[in-house]
């Protein structure tokens, strides 16, 4: 993956070690990466003026209201396709939604499909720190993957012709330090009537971010991940 070589070039310190990197997009009608369950907050992470009314039979304020705790979860139900796959849970001024404030502040998590370019994010966790990362396009350079497939398949030698590898650029949207971490851990939840397992990211506060691959094809995602979290892959 040509990104993990851009995100030890532009990003990481001499003895940062990159854990995994998981890629991230926006689902559902509004097309949004992250659903907020916070205090004072709505779904999408802007501040709601509720003037102590109830919002879906919950009193304002109460955090989580849209999660149901569970067990890690077995089965799922892919039918739902607004279930984000990155999920903020906190009190109010948690750390989990301080850490995105600036992100948030762009707008990019508010937007249509119709009046928002998305592209993908990626989730990099590092032995330094939990990054949230977009990358530029490189426009004349060629996958490591393909090069590779190019040589194991026989191509010709201008096919396969060895050549510098342009890496793209980053954009750092949010980091947050390894000491802000407490522990990372398998979560499995009901959302939205969806049973889903999670990668969970525990803050300090508490507060956590929820990450999935998301589809049933990719089960087993989280524990992958959080094996390579501790080095054990």
């Amino acid at each position: 993956m040509i990104e993990v070589l851009s995100v030890r070039e532009h990003w990481c310190a001499p003895d940062e070690r990159i854990m995994w990197c998981l890629p991230t997009k926006p689902v559902g009608g509004k097309a949004r990466y992250v659903l907020y369950q916070v205090s004072g907050l709505d779904e999408a992470g802007n501040k709601k003026f509720t003037s102590g009314k109830l919002i879906g039979g919950v009193a304002s304020g109460a955090a989580g209201f849209a999660l149901e705790a569970a067990a890690p979860s077995t089965g799922d139900n892919a039918s739902t396709p607004s279930l984000q796959k990155t999920v903020v849970s906190g009190g109010r001024n948690c750390l989990a939604a301080s850490y995105l404030s600036a992100w948030q502040a762009t707008g990019a998590n508010k937007s249509s499909l119709t009046s928002w370019e998305f592209s993908d994010l990626t989730w990099v966790l590092t032995s330094h720190r939990l990054g949230l990362l977009q990358f530029g396009k490189v426009d004349d350079g060629r996958s490591l993957t393909a090069e590779l497939k190019g040589r194991l398949t026989g191509g010709s030698r201008e096919e396969t012709a060895p050549k510098a590898v342009q890496l793209p650029g980053l954009t750092v949207h949010a980091e947050i330090p390894r000491e802000a971490i407490a522990r990372v851990e398998k979560a499995g939840y009901k959302i939205r009537k969806q049973s889903r397992d999670f990668l969970r990211v525990r803050l300090s506060d508490d507060s956590t971010i929820d990450l999935t691959m998301g589809p049933p094809l990719l089960r087993g995602t989280e524990d992958t991940l959080l094996e390579m979290t501790h080095g054990r892959k």
